[in-house]
C-alpha cells in the first residue's frame, strides 16, 4: 500500500513531467510544421542559398530578355541597292499584319526585370538581417 504522505508528491511530479512532455511535443510539432512550410517557400531557398538564387534569377532574366542584335551598316546609295538586288541579297517583303510575336519580347523583358528586382530585394533584406539581427525575447521554461 502506498504511503499517503508521498503519494501527492509523486502525483505532482507526474503531472509536472507530463506537462513538460506535452510542452516538448507541442514545440516539436510546431518545429516540424515550420520546417514543412519552409520547404515549399521560395524565400527559404533564397535565404539558404543566396548566391545560387541570385545566379538563377540572372540566368532566367537573361534567358527571358530578348538579345541585342548588332545591325550591319550598309551604305544605301543607288549603286549599292542595285548591286544587292542583282545578287539576290536584298529582298523587300511586307510585314505580316497581326503578327502576335511582337508582344512576346517586351513581356519577357518585363517579367525578367520584375523577377530579378524581387530576388535582389529579398537578398538585400536577408543580408541586412544577418548584419543587424533582431533578437526575440526567450520564454521561461517550466521546471
Amino acid at each position: 500500500m502506498p504511503n499517503p504522505t508521498t503519494a501527492p508528491a509523486d502525483g505532482e511530479r507526474l503531472q509536472l513531467r507530463m506537462q513538460r512532455i506535452r510542452n516538448r511535443m507541442h514545440a516539436r510539432v510546431d518545429g516540424l510544421r515550420l520546417d514543412a512550410e519552409s520547404l515549399f517557400d521560395w524565400r527559404y531557398y533564397v535565404c539558404r542559398f543566396p548566391l545560387s538564387s541570385l545566379l538563377s534569377a540572372a540566368v532566367v532574366g537573361f534567358w527571358l530578355t530578348p538579345g541585342r542584335l548588332v545591325a550591319r551598316t550598309v551604305k544605301l546609295d543607288d549603286g549599292t541597292i542595285d548591286n544587292l538586288i542583282d545578287r539576290g541579297a536584298f529582298r523587300m517583303e511586307p510585314s505580316p499584319a497581326g503578327s502576335g510575336a511582337a508582344w512576346w519580347g517586351p513581356l519577357r523583358s518585363i517579367v525578367g526585370t520584375i523577377l530579378t528586382r524581387a530576388a535582389l530585394a529579398h537578398v538585400e533584406r536577408v543580408l541586412s538581417r544577418q548584419h543587424h539581427p533582431v533578437v526575440a525575447p526567450q520564454e521561461e521554461s517550466v521546471r
